[in-house]
């Protein structure tokens, strides 16, 4: 018996983490498995280390209420200019998820956007306008622009890299 890995993508932009979820499909880059949050922001009203703890018991939920095996994270793009603020919030949503796929067991992984890039056939800088039909929506769902395109993309590269 053939055992499906379901994959999880994650991109995190200005410290939100949209997370993407798919099946391995003969039709496009996946299927995808919807999940309830797919966009999860920090909680502002706790403490850095409550609202760590917060964010990857969210993380943890969603990856476990899907079934994800492994996770695919878009490694960040360019480090040239990076500012302060946007390098704490972009780490600390990488913890929350590398922390929440530690407590279950699953296989993760920083991504570089050039492999992402080549697995999708599309430019590493532009993963954003990734066609959502090659997930099989007829439209793009929402937070598709925002950052839920580059998580499916991340996920589509963890799918055919368990498949290799």
């Amino acid at each position: 018996m053939i055992q499906i890995m379901r994959v999880g993508g994650v991109h995190i932009e200005s410290g939100i983490v949209y997370l993407a979820v798919i099946d391995p499909s003969d039709l496009g880059l996946g299927t995808p498995v919807l999940v309830a949050q797919p966009k999860l922001t920090p909680n502002p009203d706790l403490i850095d280390a409550e609202a760590l703890e917060d964010l990857t018991g969210r993380v943890r939920q969603e990856l476990d209420g899907a079934g994800v095996r492994a996770v695919g994270l878009v490694g960040t793009r360019a480090f040239k200019g990076l500012q302060y603020k946007n390098v704490y919030s972009r780490v600390f949503g990488m913890c929350a998820v590398m922390a929440a796929c530690t407590r279950l067991g699953l296989k993760y992984e920083t991504l570089k956007t050039e492999i992402i890039g080549t697995t999708v056939q599309c430019p590493a800088k532009a993963l954003e306008k990734i066609d959502p039909g090659a997930f099989q929506f007829d439209r793009p769902p929402v937070y598709w622009k925002a950052g839920l395109a580059q998580a499916y993309a991340a996920a589509a590269t963890m799918c055919a890299r368990a498949g290799s």
